[in-house]
Formats: structure tokens, sequence, C-alpha cells
């Protein structure tokens, strides 16, 4: 397998374009009912841009979604005026598209935690947890913004010797690398995963490796407050 196929990973993994356009508005602090889609637009773009860059393949739906925000914010430009007089927002279809988005996403965990119930265990994190305030990551958008700063930080110190290491990182040893750390320790900061990597492959496999981990009911992601440190934490069975 080469190194480019081992890497190569279907955007479903991050979720949909919708939901990336959701954590964006929530990073950013801005209005759902107001979105300054010119700068939304330059977000969603750098984010698909980075995602190349991590030789992931972008789905055709993230593409659609570009090509439609670029549309809105062309015609932004060229206000249409409806027949009572008034001026459309162009806007108003993905507002609706993202409210609805919203509501499903809420429903759908509540779903899933039911359905964990019915399974016959609970799902739990380790008892350093209980009593203070961590949260569950609920996006993998969340795990990508740490991801996406780390490997900013990674590629100004080293810079072009990046490029020079080739050798293969299969996700599969880098998720072994880190059920052992959890091993060694309940709780685990999600930066101890990549921090002894010294090429950007590696960095990019110990990515891969925990949202597979997490996809297969491995681990969970959680941190203390919007945007705050992230950790990992072995999902306990009861």
């Amino acid at each position: 397998m080469t190194q480019r196929n081992e890497f190569e990973v279907h955007l479903e993994l991050y979720e949909g374009p919708v939901a990336l356009l959701l954590h964006l508005i929530e990073k950013n602090n801005l209005n759902i009912f107001d979105i300054p889609i010119a700068k939304i637009t330059q977000e969603y773009l750098k984010y698909i841009d980075f995602i190349r860059s991590i030789e992931a393949e972008v789905a055709g739906e993230f593409l659609v979604m570009a090509a439609t925000l670029m549309q809105i914010k062309a015609r932004l430009l060229l206000p249409v005026v409806t027949a009572a007089g008034a001026q459309a927002d162009p806007r108003e279809e993905l507002i609706n598209r993202l409210l609805m988005a919203q509501r499903f996403g809420k429903a759908a965990q509540l779903l899933a935690e039911r359905a964990r119930l019915m399974e016959g265990f609970t799902l739990r994190p380790p008892p350093v947890f209980e009593d203070e305030e961590y949260t569950v990551v609920q996006t993998n958008w969340d795990l990508m913004e740490a991801f996406k700063k780390v490997l900013e930080e990674f590629e100004a110190a080293h810079g072009d010797a990046l490029a020079i290491r080739t050798d293969p990182y299969p996700v599969e040893a880098k998720m072994e690398k880190i059920q052992r750390l959890l091993i060694e320790k309940s709780t685990l900061p999600l930066k101890e995963v990549w921090e002894s990597e010294q090429a950007r492959g590696g960095l990019i496999a110990c990515f891969l490796a925990v949202l597979e981990l997490i996809k297969r009911g491995f681990l969970r992601a959680v941190q203390k407050g919007p945007y705050g440190e992230i950790f990992l934490v072995k999902v306990l069975l009861s």
C-alpha cells in the first residue's frame, strides 16, 4: 500500500459540509441568521485546502458547497428585488439548511445515547473526569481544528525538511501506539499523541488513528470549555 493510499480518507470521517459550516460559525461567534458570506467562504475554502494538503480526498459534496458559497457571495453583490418589492436574501436557503442540520444533530446525539443504553451498557469516562466540567467533543471538526494548529506549528518549525521523509506511516500502528499510551494513563492530552513525531506523515497518521479509534468506540475526546485543550479518554463499559 502506498503512502498516498494510506492517508486517503473520505470526508465523511469528518462529517459533512454543513457540519463544517456550523463549526466555523460557532468558532467565529457568528450570527447564524446574518452570516457574513465573504468571511465564511474564505474560512471554508481554507479548510478545503488544508484537507487536500494532508492528502485526504475531498468529497464532491464539499466542492458543491464551496460553489454554492461562491454563488451566494456573487448574488449579494447584485441584489434581487422580489415582485412584492422586497430585497431577496440569497442566504435564506443556506440558513434554513444550517438550522435544520443543527436540530437534527442534537436529535441524533440523543438517539445514539439511547441506542447504547438499549444495547445493555453505558459509556462513561474515567473517574478523574466525574467531578470536573469536561464535555465530550461533539464533532470531528473540533479535532481537525486542533490538528490544523499542530501541523501549522510543526511545518513552521521544520520547513522543507518535512518533504524529505517518504517512509510509510501505517495508521494501524499509530492506533496501537495510542492504545498503549492509554494503558499507561487513564487520560491523555491530545498533543501527547503526536509530540514525539518527527515527520509530517507521522502526524497525519496519528490524527487519522484518533478518528478511527473514536469511530470504533474505543475512546472519546473531551475538553473543558469551548476550544479548550482536548484530552483522549478510554471508553469504559459498565
